[in-house]
């Protein structure tokens, strides 16, 4: 089975019916300091793709973080904004909708030609296909209900469910050469109505080569200290990592520009989908997550052999 990777080349929305938690932060409002959840607008705000929360009363003038980056010892993060969190592959977080279809709309342009939908739940995928009219002149349906989606990979086990109502699904879509603007739209789960999704990455598919043999996951946990924005202090935690480990077959003649493109993939967090047959029965076994080695080892005339491991971020 081949393996290729997707980099996020989305960075925003040309429209969503989502609806943040809070109200963007305005610099003339007096923000007061709320103690414990539920927060309320009146001491949390949006701001620049992320939910604050006041440290004080009387917060007036103090923005949260300039355009230069700093940030304001008058408020403290509490997590990506409801959309933004789809587009931050780094946040373990998901953005929800209740009593309606999710739906995302984004500019098409050419570095978009592969969409990779990550752990959402719902009934069907629809991809919506617009001119500059923004008529529709394509549509693609995916239905999760349908018996070629019996067997579906859960996240959180890996075991095979068929339980199609309540598993997080991932699916990688080839987009067609057509439109300038992509329509997405998850359609709610009929037994909770709701929809979610982790990520959604948009991108160009990079194919890395062929994986040889089996792919083996390693669990681990490690030590770590991480502000705890309800109890306003620093606690230890845990934090727990699943590695993947797979070996590449790649042509000769490709090595090296195979090489360059993993030293450039440990920069940041890339879609790695280490099954991108249109058949596969393991959802494309989408990983999201960092490169951490990428070393040649054995080989023949024709092919080397390229040790691969990816830590998953979330």
């Amino acid at each position: 089975m081949g393996a290729s990777v997707v980099s996020q080349e989305l960075s925003s929305f040309t429209y969503s019916n989502v609806t943040e938690l809070y109200n963007q932060w305005l610099p003339g409002v007096t923000y007061s300091f709320e103690e414990s959840e539920p927060y309320t607008s009146a001491g949390a705000v949006l701001h620049r793709n992320f939910y604050w929360r006041s440290t004080s009363s009387s917060n007036i003038g103090n923005e949260p973080l300039d355009e230069d980056g700093n940030k304001s010892s008058e408020w403290i993060v509490l997590a990506p904004a409801n959309l933004s969190s789809i587009l931050d592959l780094s946040s373990n977080s998901k953005c929800t909708i209740s009593g309606e279809d999710l739906i995302l709309e984004f500019t098409k342009t050419y570095k978009i030609q592969t969409l990779v939908v990550g752990r959402f739940m719902g009934e069907e995928i629809k991809v919506e296909y617009l001119n500059e009219s923004d008529t529709v002149i394509d549509t693609e349906t995916y239905d999760y209900f349908s018996e070629q989606f019996n067997n579906v990979i859960d996240d959180i086990t890996y075991d095979y469910s068929e339980l199609q109502d309540v598993v997080n699904r991932n699916k990688l879509i080839r987009l067609q050469f057509m439109g300038s603007k992509i329509r997405l739209t998850l359609k709610r789960n009929s037994t909770t109505d709701t929809a979610y999704i982790s990520f959604l990455t948009a991108g160009t598919e990079y194919e890395l080569g062929t994986i040889e043999g089996s792919i083996d996951r390693t669990d681990s946990s490690y030590a770590d200290r991480e502000y705890n924005a309800i109890l306003g202090t620093t606690i230890d935690t845990t934090i727990l990592s699943q590695s993947y480990s797979f070996s590449l077959l790649i042509q000769r003649g490709n090595q090296q520009e195979i090489k360059r493109k993993g030293e450039e993939l440990k920069q940041k967090t890339n879609t790695y989908i280490l099954d991108n047959r249109d058949t596969s029965e393991f959802e494309n076994f989408i990983v999201l997550g960092k490169l951490t080695s990428a070393g040649d080892s054995t080989g023949n005339a024709d092919y080397i052999i390229a040790k691969w491991t990816v830590e998953e971020s979330i």
